[in-house]
């Protein structure tokens, strides 16, 4: 007796669909965003806000939309709705030194003092010699207790 295939052939040929649609969406997402780092230099916030809400529609992954509708809506104080979207563009461009210490920075405003302490080392890793993160390192040991590390970074 042959063996019982539990699986249909349509399930076993569905694959999912990507999350990018392709070319002229990513062309479409940028030319968005392009627009919408206008508007905000011009000070239209919600103008700008919009454009990249379209640009996530065309396309879920735009690095550059993420990290930009994040310090939008950071510079609002909506800090719950900004660290994860700066995350998302941090797990895509990991090494972007600038939006981390903007990352770092806002979980340790949010009150997330351990997280942030982890994010600013990755800031250090990422540019040594840049003071911002070894003095918001001393300040962030300093507030956690822990005075022999924060004279070590302060003195860095």
């Amino acid at each position: 007796m042959a063996k019982y295939n539990r699986y249909s052939p349509t399930a076993a040929n569905a694959r999912p669909k990507p999350l990018r649609s392709g070319l002229a969406a990513e062309q479409h997402a940028d030319a968005l965003v392009d627009k919408a780092k206008d508007a905000n230099k011009l000070g239209k916030d919600a103008e700008a806000i919009q454009a990249l809400t379209a640009a996530l529609k065309a396309d879920p992954l735009h690095i550059a939309a993420h990290a930009l509708q994040a310090r939008l809506m950071a510079k609002h104080g909506k800090l719950n709705v900004a660290i994860p979207m700066m995350q998302n563009a941090l797990l895509q461009q990991p090494d972007d030194a600038d939006n981390a210490f903007l990352y770092a920075r806002w979980l340790a405003q949010a009150g997330k003092t351990r997280l942030a302490l982890a994010a600013m080392h990755r800031c250090v890793q990422l540019r040594p010699n840049h003071d911002a993160p070894r003095r918001y390192l001393a300040a962030l040991y300093g507030t956690l207790g822990y005075e022999e590390h924060s004279q070590y970074w302060a003195r860095k």
